[in-house]
């Protein structure tokens, strides 16, 4: 049984997570207190490695009539898991799909209980017959007015008819209690933590506990294991019945007593006592060990389990890192990049990593990074890419990493601005750090390049319909020429939902290089582009370049004829203007302007008044 997916309700932060995928690997980020943990602890509780307490019901807050804030405890707490099954799986279960539900359950005032999703019959009476003992089979036939076929001491002579019963009614689709034989191959959970000063003991006994479950799924021990627990079972349920016979003929009154001891020898690894040896050839505690050793240390366990899992058994496994990269150097960070991208290939292995690691973050592919986020109190999920529309979802992913947008960038930058050409793209970054005294990146605004392109405007629109603030910066010039064949018009951005709001238009008349002074492009020519006949540039000399026509396009056609060093390109000009500024006040005040309304949709409260200059 592989898990595909999990969702979660009542746990918690988790009121109701929704599903979570479960990928090769899936990384869960977001803001600290945002539900990660919670998240592996959940999936946790539905493997059975957690055991559930009071603390990890989810409360929310209620207003009485009066105004009295109290919190309401959830009454039912579920983890379901959506499971692929093996062949064996789907005959040991007797089940024809080849996907099944399956759900960790406590209801108020109930035990802990694993339900599955299957198609049984429409009268509860008739499911379940499989577990039920004697006494139970005999009060549901009762109910429904069943007889038993032959000797009514044997649980079959009621299980049958009611069987038969069964079998001639309808059926439905409903949760019902999962078999021992389900639960006994749901995957084994290893899970390793850096959240807190290493814990190598612990991450050594969890690594050696999965050796351990393995063993005993291996068929040269299974079986002797499987009998020796069956001889137990069976002289342990020897003694119960005698212990139920004895009960029976002490208490008249009762009409019988039932007793399942249950016996498994998977229980019998506790702990594990560590000890390092020195240099000096003296054995040491670990808890006398280095911090820093500890940390190699522990990543080399990790590692061990790569290991381990090259044959998994008869289960799968779920590796769950919680921040596992908080005490590692950079250059064990990337091992650990290629130790989760090694294990993550394994075709039993399930890999959920959570993490603020932008490093991590970026070695993913975008669609399995799920982002939580703490509102009023509970944790909303999130994903930029889902399971639905897979075609487009792949193709904005590649274009988004062809234009050198991270996952980190895509999950938590605060704005986008969409530019058209590689003139802007250039240009602005420098032009930017000069007025407000650091780099786009550093106040929150990732950069798209469009350079006409369809699929920069898919991403940008893309972003912006998952609630990313995405602005356009435009050639004023795009409004005049209705022959252009430009995808950043007003008109066309207008048709595919960008609001007048979201555009910046630049130029007076036409394009960004119409702002900057006749001064300061002269200045610029003197000192890059020297004319031939060493006579220096003028103002005037640009002046009579403005006018009629594309002022950029004249004005690289006169540096280039003029001087030896003249420009290649148009972006080559601004960008040799935009270097050569030392004073923001030389920033046409409409590009200031425009800097100013992105910092404050970044920042909310930077100013760029505040900035040097």
């Amino acid at each position: 049984m592989n898990l595909v997916s999990f969702e979660v309700t009542g746990f918690r932060c988790l009121a109701a997570t929704g599903v979570i995928p479960l990928g090769r690997p899936t990384v869960l980020t977001g803001a600290n207190a945002g539900g990660k943990t919670a998240c592996l602890d959940a999936l946790g509780y539905l493997l059975g490695d957690h055991r559930l307490s009071d603390d990890d019901l989810t409360r929310t807050p209620s207003t009485s009539a009066e105004g009295a804030i109290t919190l309401e405890v959830a009454t039912q707490t579920a983890v379901i898991g959506t499971f692929d099954l093996t062949e064996e799986d789907r005959e040991l279960l007797a089940v024809d799909d080849g996907r099944i539900d399956v759900r960790r359950v406590r209801r108020d005032g109930e035990h802990d209980t694993y339900e599955m999703f299957a198609t049984v019959p429409q009268e509860p009476l008739l499911r379940g017959l499989g577990s039920l003992n004697r006494t139970e089979l005999r009060q549901r036939a009762q109910e429904l007015g069943v007889e038993p076929s032959g000797d009514a001491r044997r649980p079959e002579a009621w299980r049958e008819p009611l069987r038969t019963l069964a079998a001639a009614g309808g059926t439905t689709q409903a949760w019902v209690p999962a078999p021992a034989a389900l639960t006994s191959r749901l995957p084994r959970l290893l899970r390793f933590s850096s959240t807190r000063e290493p814990e190598l003991r612990s991450e050594i006994h969890q690594a050696l506990r999965g050796a351990f479950e393995q063993l005993l799924d291996e068929d040269s021990i299974v079986g002797q294991v499987r009998e020796a627990e069956r001889q137990l079972q069976q002289r342990l349920q020897d003694a119960a019945d005698d212990l139920c016979a004895h009960v029976l003929r002490r208490c008249p009154e009762l009409v019988d007593i039932h007793v399942s001891p249950s016996v498994s020898f998977r229980e019998g690894f506790q702990q594990v006592a560590v000890h390092v040896g020195t240099q000096a050839g003296i054995d040491v505690p670990l808890e006398y060990s280095g911090a820093g050793r500890r940390r190699r240390m522990t990543l080399a366990v990790w590692e061990w389990t790569r290991d381990l899992l090259a044959d998994p058994g008869e289960r799968a496994v779920v590796i769950a890192y919680d921040e596992p990269d908080t005490h590692l150097d950079y250059a064990n960070q990337r091992d650990l990049v290629e130790l989760i991208r090694d294990q993550s290939t394994r075709d039993s292995v399930r890999v959920l990593v959570a993490t603020h690691s932008l490093n991590l973050i970026d070695k993913v592919d975008i669609a399995d990074v799920v982002h939580l986020q703490l509102v009023d109190g509970h944790t909303r999920v999130s994903r930029l890419l889902s399971d639905e529309h897979q075609e487009v979802n792949r193709h904005l992913a590649a274009i988004s990493a062809a234009m050198g947008l991270r996952n980190s960038v895509l999950l938590h930058e605060r704005v986008f601005v969409a530019v058209e050409g590689s003139t802007e793209a250039q240009a602005l970054p420098i032009l930017f750090r000069l007025v407000v005294g650091m780099s786009l990146q550093s106040s929150g605004i990732a950069l798209i390049a469009g350079n006409n392109n369809r699929g920069a405007l898919d991403v940008a629109r893309w972003l912006a319909s998952h609630n990313r603030e995405v602005q356009f910066i435009i050639d004023r010039d795009s409004t005049q020429d209705r022959s252009t064949r430009s995808l950043f018009t007003p008109e066309k951005l207008r048709a595919v939902g960008i609001r007048p709001d979201q555009m910046h238009l630049l130029g007076d008349p036409g394009e960004i290089e119409d702002l900057f002074t006749d001064d300061l492009w002269a200045r610029t020519a003197n000192e890059a582009w020297p004319r031939r006949d060493g006579e220096d540039w003028k103002p005037t000399d640009i002046g009579e370049l403005r006018g009629e026509g594309k002022f950029s396009n004249k004005l690289l056609a006169l540096a280039r004829e003029q001087s030896e060093q003249g420009p290649s390109t148009k972006t080559e000009c601004l960008v040799e203007l935009a270097t050569r500024l030392t004073d923001p006040d030389e920033v046409p005040e409409q590009l200031r302007e425009c800097f100013r309304q992105l910092v404050e949709l970044a920042a909310g409260d930077y100013s760029v008044d505040h900035a040097p200059g």
